[in-house]
């Protein structure tokens, strides 16, 4: 049906916004992570690591599909970066008011957000430079 023509049309696209993003996010977790103190009560350990990375590949997946799949938001990619940092400020905001992680003194913290610098931007940037390779590459 037209489900799947829509799933076999962008599948290669999303894939490879999630392999790459998979491969940035994790550069970037394992970059940032002396500005953490602690994830859940417990030091930041290799596998909590690869569990930021993987859930930070599927959200930019999930939030990139409707801009690979509809032409008109195609040419509007500032609308996912505003969509990427707003979910990263909102995930930010929870994290930090549930205990999840907390900050060293360290982080860089956004004003009137009061969250950090670097998570907060790191959605919209990892997931855009995903964007664009996937893009060109399927137009090559």
């Amino acid at each position: 049906g037209p489900e799947e023509k829509v799933m076999t049309r962008y599948l290669p696209s999303l894939a490879s916004v999630f392999l790459i993003s998979l491969i940035l996010n994790g550069v970037w977790e394992h970059a940032h992570a002396f500005l953490y103190t602690q994830y859940r009560g417990a030091p930041i350990a290799e596998a909590i690591l690869l569990h930021a990375t993987f859930v930070d590949a599927c959200l930019i997946s999930l939030f990139a599909l409707p801009f690979l799949a509809f032409p008109a938001l195609r040419t509007r990619r500032w609308l996912f970066v505003l969509l990427m940092l707003a979910v990263a400020a909102i995930l930010e905001r929870w994290a930090l008011a549930t205990g999840r992680w907390t900050y060293t003194a360290q982080m860089p913290i956004v004003p009137l957000l009061g969250i950090g610098i670097s998570p907060f931007v790191q959605l919209a940037i990892t997931g855009s430079i995903a964007m664009w390779i996937a893009m060109r590459a399927k137009t090559q």
